[in-house]
């Protein structure tokens, strides 16, 4: 016999609960005397010789290969040890050791006797890679078992070890495998074009997958056992194309599991784990009911699925918008609730812990102080409208807050990090994200894909992969964030230039870039602007390295410094900054004005109107930019005029004048008119612009 098969011998003939007997046994002898447990020792090694031998056959003995073609090859020289091929006296194959490196150890086919394979090893030593075998060849595979058009066969307690493929069950009906042991084939167990099969209390140890079922129907698997084999390259079982099927009560590592374009299938108490244990895509009337999971349920295009009672730890739901979902409330994510709301307005979840959020087609939900951690997407979103997520953190999930298919939605105030995406969001309309804190994401902190009318607005943004990514996203404003020590600060369109279309018409400015690692920002769009013009300004970059000399729209008033770069910020071969700020960008402040006159008639001959400027106490008027300030932001001060500084009350006022005439412009007919005054301040900090607006009369004659 090949000494690699009786190795196994062993292995084969120990079922799994009395293994665990003997080792509670082991665990409680030595506790006590050490002659007593060499006693104990000696008198098991004696007992489990004698079990290798099979108890209801001959003994275990070497065989050649076994090929069955019909119900007349049902015989001796073909391992038959018994029985006449009827329901209550089946064939019996027992207690063989079949080494076939080649071919299938053993091949029945075209048969409807009843048979039973039981107590023996097939074992080839010859797994093979399963992309050259299964993939490319699957009828030459080399098999341990394989059943073709085969009826009414019983296979347990073997022990199918190291072939291509361990058990084949084509186009076959009837056919029960329980109690065996498929080890470290490339693939445990495949069932296609068949019905009324069975696996039942297995342990399978893959190699490659634990098992596949494909256009089959009436499939029981339950009560088995999956362990993750030694490849790398561990794939997802899967059933495939069928119907009516039970995967129920099975426990262990399995690298995850897919049902495609199946229907009526029950999964059902199970325990198993891995990053994503279940997929379900393109099926229908699936029940997925009080399993275990240690990853992500995942669910794709499919109807009238129901998940109810089950337990996910770290891992959640994901869901896409284009199935008939029902998700009950008693799903835990992590030992939390996890909220499920579908077609529905008005919802608010505030103030909890929770382990998940998806909303579906909803209007007018609130989602506010809400904490979410160590899942897969913390919050999805798919089709909703006038919708916020404030206040609320996301951390340790695959995707803090993921957006789809929507349209006036707000994502502020909230803290996102440590998630491998950060704020996601694809083909939405007007969404607004601002005052978030965006920090050591994975990869990316903010992305967006396909949006279009949006404003990423004061945002803190440090410590990602990519700080914030476009693309083929349009008309969108990022302005005033900060974005730190990431490797790369803002990615307009990378690798996907001449793919799929082009981002167009973002406007960046007022932002801030502060040691990013690589590149502060790279930009592949169309028609995308990086400066709200002159006296606005652009952004601030760490990295520029230039002087500030002049002021003025081409920047030659010399020598009248303003804060804006004398040359302008070159970046991703075409895309430039023209107007590169000095000092980083600080927030808006509201100053008071006042005017005089204030009432203004068109028929006045005054030459000026007169603006007294009042600053906060912690902002000195000296600091005040005189080039840029502007009245309705296009009326620059008067030519020749001078601005003077009084003091009022212990604060300084700066006092502007405007050529009225220019002034008038502004009105075409008598009536109130909101005017603004904007301006910056520089100091050695920071660039700060400033705001006033008051209503005026404007009156004839």
């Amino acid at each position: 016999m090949n000494s690699k098969v009786v190795s196994r011998l062993g292995t084969l003939m120990w079922k799994p609960h009395e293994s665990e007997s003997l080792h509670i046994l082991l665990r409680n002898l030595a506790q006590t005397r050490p002659s007593l447990v060499l006693l104990c020792l000696v008198i098991l090694t004696s007992l489990l010789t004698v079990w290798s031998v099979p108890t209801r056959g001959a003994l275990i003995q070497s065989h050649s290969p076994i090929l069955i073609e019909g119900n007349g090859g049902f015989t001796q020289q073909n391992g038959v040890i018994s029985g006449n091929g009827t329901a209550s006296d089946p064939y019996i194959i027992e207690g063989w050791a079949i080494y076939s490196p080649e071919g299938n150890a053993i091949d029945v086919r075209d048969t409807d006797a009843y048979f039973t394979i039981r107590n023996s090893i097939v074992d080839s030593d010859n797994p093979g890679h399963p992309t050259g075998c299964v993939f490319d060849n699957f009828v030459a595979c080399q098999k341990g078992i394989f059943l073709f058009n085969v009826s009414n066969c019983r296979i347990e307690d073997l022990g199918v070890s190291n072939n291509e493929l361990g058990i084949v069950v084509d186009r076959s009906k009837s056919i029960l495998i329980e109690g065996t042991i498929a080890n470290l084939n490339s693939e445990g167990v495949d069932v296609t074009d068949s019905m009324n099969i069975t696996l039942a209390n297995n342990m399978l140890s893959t190699g490659f997958k634990a098992f596949t079922v494909e256009n089959s129907t009436e499939i029981t698997i339950k009560e088995n056992r999956f362990f993750l084999g030694n490849r790398i390259d561990n794939q997802a079982s899967w059933i495939s194309n069928s119907t009516d099927a039970l995967f129920s009560e099975n426990t262990g590592e399995i690298i995850g599991m897919e049902v495609i374009s199946s229907g009526k299938i029950m999964i059902s108490t199970n325990n198993l784990t891995f990053d994503y244990s279940l997929r379900i895509s393109g099926s229908l009337g699936l029940t997925v009911l009080g399993n275990h999971f240690l990853g992500s349920l995942v669910l794709s295009r499919s109807v009238n699925t129901t998940i109810s009672a089950n337990y996910l730890v770290s891992g959640g739901i994901d869901v896409d918008g284009f199935g008939s979902y029902n998700i009950t409330p008693d799903n835990l994510v992590n030992g939390f609730p996890l909220h499920f709301h579908r077609d529905c307005n008005g919802v608010r979840i505030e103030d909890v812990q929770a382990g998940q959020i998806i909303i579906i087609n909803c209007d007018n939900i609130r989602i506010a102080n809400v904490r979410i951690g160590n899942t897969s997407q913390g919050v999805e979103m798919f089709s909703v409208r006038d919708t916020a997520v404030v206040n609320s953190t996301l951390s340790g999930n695959f995707c803090g807050i993921c957006l789809s298919d929507s349209k006036n939605v707000t994502m502020a105030g909230d803290t996102v990090l440590n998630n491998f995406f950060g704020l996601e969001d694809t083909n939405s309309r007007n969404v607004l994200i601002s005052h978030n804190t965006v920090s050591d994401n994975a990869w990316f902190g903010i992305y967006l894909w396909g949006s279009s009318q949006g404003t990423v607005l004061d945002n803190s943004i440090s410590g990602n992969q990519e700080g914030i990514r476009f693309t083929v996203s349009s008309a969108i404003t990022i302005e005033g964030n900060t974005i730190t020590s990431n490797k790369f600060g803002i990615l307009v369109d990378p690798a996907q230039r001449r793919l799929v279309g082009h981002s167009h018409n973002l406007s960046f400015y007022h932002n801030n870039f502060l040691a990013n690692l690589w590149y502060s920002a790279t930009d592949y769009g169309v028609n995308n602007i990086w400066d709200s013009g002159y006296p606005g300004g652009g952004n601030f970059w760490s990295d520029f390295v230039g002087v500030d000399n002049c002021s003025g729209l081409t920047q030659n008033v010399c020598p009248d410094s303003d804060g804006i770069g004398d040359t302008p910020k070159l970046f991703a071969r075409t895309s430039v900054d023209r107007y590169p700020l000095m000092k980083p960008f600080a927030p808006l402040v509201v100053v008071t004005a006042k005017y005089a006159p204030n009432v203004i008639s068109l028929g006045s001959v005054s030459k000026y109107f007169t603006v007294s400027i009042q600053l906060p106490l912690s902002l000195g008027v000296s600091k005040v930019v005189l080039s840029s300030i502007r009245l309705n932001g296009t009326i620059g001060l008067a030519a020749g005029s001078r601005a003077t500084v009084v003091s009022l009350n212990g604060a300084q006022v700066l006092i502007v004048r405007f050529s009225m005439a220019d002034v008038k412009t502004l009105f075409t007919k008598s009536g109130g008119y909101r005017l603004f005054l904007t301006g910056n301040i520089v100091d050695s900090f920071a660039f700060r612009p400033f705001e006033a607006a008051t209503v005026i009369r404007v009156q004839s004659g």
